[in-house]
């Protein structure tokens, strides 16, 4: 069904996020506008809101028009002075030629269980939180992927063919740079930087596992509690943890209330201070 505006609607559209506004006018591609009304609500330029885009009918045929497109972001060289250094400079000119950079936005799912991948991807900016998914929509955080990070599984995946077993999803606005899998044997037969790269990463993400196994076998809530949060303030290096109750209890695989219950007693022994919106860790 083609999707018309409600009320005889015309004029220029905006998709409507938490964070902004992405305009689109007289250029652009009509289903990248279709592919992203089923993420969104939209408005138009007069503030009525069209919440159900593609439940509604339109006024004009969508499939002839055009809209103003978002902007792909191009690869700044930089990154690799920053993040990846130890990449030989053979191996740097090969990823700048053949990597894309993709963008996120914060709570946007960038793999799902079930998923065909068909590229390995590094975290230039952000961050990116990898869990498995009960039946019932349940959680169990496995760890976090930070800049200069490259998902292990999703190597493993792409060059073996195989569906996702995980989803991944971004907690801030991230910034990947995706390598298309079937340049992986070639990189790891020309490229030693790339080769050991990989083989740190599967180390990396093996012993992150290895920790949530301990986690949950050897130590009580409250103790895993500590180290959770101790591990978000080395790793953010910020005191000022802008974590929720909710989201620490998904993480933790346990409840909003024992969560805040272990947040007040961590709060009475001096180890954090509460705010309305984030948590100030006090430990140094």
């Amino acid at each position: 069904m083609i999707p018309i505006l409600p009320n005889g609607l015309t004029g220029s559209f905006r998709w409507k996020t938490e964070r902004s506004y992405y305009n689109f006018g007289a250029e652009g591609n009509a289903a990248e506008w279709w592919k992203q009304s089923r993420c969104g609500g939209y408005e138009n330029r007069h503030g009525r809101s069209c919440p159900d885009a593609f439940l509604t009918l339109i006024c004009f045929n969508i499939l002839s028009t055009r809209f103003t497109p978002m902007k792909t972001p191009i690869f700044d060289s930089t990154y690799f002075d920053k993040l990846f250094s130890h990449f030989e400079p053979g191996l740097r000119q090969f990823i700048a030629d053949h990597g894309k950079v993709k963008t996120f936005m914060a709570g946007e799912i960038i793999m799902q269980t079930g998923q065909h991948l068909k590229a390995s991807a590094l975290v230039l900016e952000g961050r990116v939180k990898l869990y498995r998914e009960s039946d019932d929509g349940g959680e169990f955080f496995m760890y976090y992927l930070e800049p200069g990070n490259a998902c292990a599984l999703s190597m493993i995946c792409a060059i073996k063919q195989e569906t996702s077993q995980v989803t991944a999803r971004a907690v801030e606005d991230t910034v990947l740079l995706m390598i298309p899998i079937i340049f992986m044997d070639d990189m790891m037969k020309q490229y030693k930087t790339w080769y050991y790269f990989v083989l740190e990463t599967y180390r990396a993400r093996f012993e992150e596992l290895l920790t949530v196994i301990d986690d949950v076998a050897f130590r009580a809530m409250d103790e895993r509690l500590f180290f959770y949060l101790q591990k978000q303030y080395r790793q953010l290096k910020t005191n000022k943890l802008v974590l929720s109750h909710l989201d620490i209890a998904k993480d933790l695989n346990s409840s909003r209330e024992v969560i805040s219950r272990l947040l007040k007693k961590m709060e009475q022994r001096g180890d954090v201070k509460l705010h309305r919106k984030f948590i100030e860790w006090l430990k140094t």
